[in-house]
């Protein structure tokens, strides 16, 4: 996978392994950067739990390195789920799904 920071328009390559896959509960997986000047082993483990109105969903990431700002880390996120949801809402419409059906985390996400 990669990313671009896109203040300084650096591309940044990754890759790793799922660690544990536990089915609509909880992943978690390793991260480390193929630049040798990204050193270090990342691990981001995502637990999910249902609730009334969908999916809560809890991120949690394990030694982030120093260079990465952490409002960063919160903003990456943040667009990721954004673009789930967004994705999860157009599938929905799709499949001619009520508009109650279509919160994030209903659907094949979930």
């Amino acid at each position: 996978m990669s990313f671009t920071n896109f203040t300084s328009g650096n591309n940044h390559a990754f890759g790793g392994q799922y660690l544990e896959l536990v089915p609509s509960e909880r992943v978690r997986y390793d991260c480390r950067f193929e630049d040798a000047g990204l050193p270090g082993l990342m691990q981001t483990t995502v637990t999910l739990k249902a609730v009334s109105v969908g999916t809560e969903v809890h991120i949690a990431q394990e030694s982030v390195l120093e260079m990465h700002p952490l409002e960063a880390c919160y903003l990456g996120w943040q667009e990721s789920c954004a673009t789930l949801a967004d994705g999860q809402s157009a599938t929905a419409k799709l499949r001619g799904c009520p508009p109650s059906n279509r919160a994030f985390g209903d659907g094949p996400f979930r």
